[in-house]
Parts: C-alpha cells; structure tokens; sequence
C-alpha cells in the first residue's frame, strides 16, 4: 500500500483528510511541519504523497515543500499545499516552493483524488 502524509496543524483537517485518503493510502498525520521533518530521516517508507497546509508554527509549509523538493532524498515526494489562503500570491508561492499542486480549502473528498491522481500512477 502507497503511503501519505497529512501535515496540519487543525486536528479537524488532518483527521479528514486521513478519512478520504486511508482507502488508498497507510496515513501519517503530523501537527507541524518540524515533527515531520523530524520523523522524516525514521520512517521504515517515504511518503508517496503530502499533504501540507501552509499557515504551522515554526516553519511555514512552503518552507517545508522548498526544504523537501531541494533534498536529493525527498525530491520525488509529491506534495500538495492545501490551504485556506487563495490569491494567486499564494499559489505563485507554492510554485516557487515547487509544490505539485495547490489545493484550496475546504476540499471534498472526489476534489482531493482528483488532484493527487493528476500527479501519481497507480
């Protein structure tokens, strides 16, 4: 089974997205992007997938998808920045942070799949 990984610091949008994902997907979820950054270099298997909100503590996920896409080692992760925010500055951000996709909230279930089947092969 391919695995995901849902970085949001809302406990409601991370179990949500746990829901629409756990029929395709073994799901992570983390509350920041530091504890995935942290548990990254531990997991037994990559994500295949992220999911990753922008406005976390600490470190933004825009920081966090230009931190990944710049790593030899997690470059071929797809991720999805899904937030709230939705002016073209904000999309032009997750371009620059070399996100797969952007994705506004509130996703629905077919519109999640619809993205994350854009960018991945089964």
């Amino acid at each position: 089974m391919k695995c995901a990984a849902v970085i949001d610091d809302d406990d409601s949008s991370r179990l949500l997205y746990a829901k629409y994902l756990q029929d395709k997907y073994e799901v992570l979820t983390y509350e920041s992007g530091i504890a995935f950054l942290d548990a990254l270099p531990t997991l037994d298997t990559l994500p295949d997938i992220v999911i990753l909100d922008v406005m976390m503590p600490v470190i933004s996920g825009y920081e966090v998808c230009r931190l990944l896409k710049s790593s030899e080692s997690y470059s071929a992760i797809k991720i999805f920045i899904c937030t709230s925010l939705n002016s073209a500055v904000d999309e032009e951000k997750a371009v620059d942070a070399m996100a797969d996709d952007f994705i506004v909230k509130p996703v629905k279930y077919k519109d999640l799949h619809y993205f994350i089947e854009q960018h991945t092969t089964d």
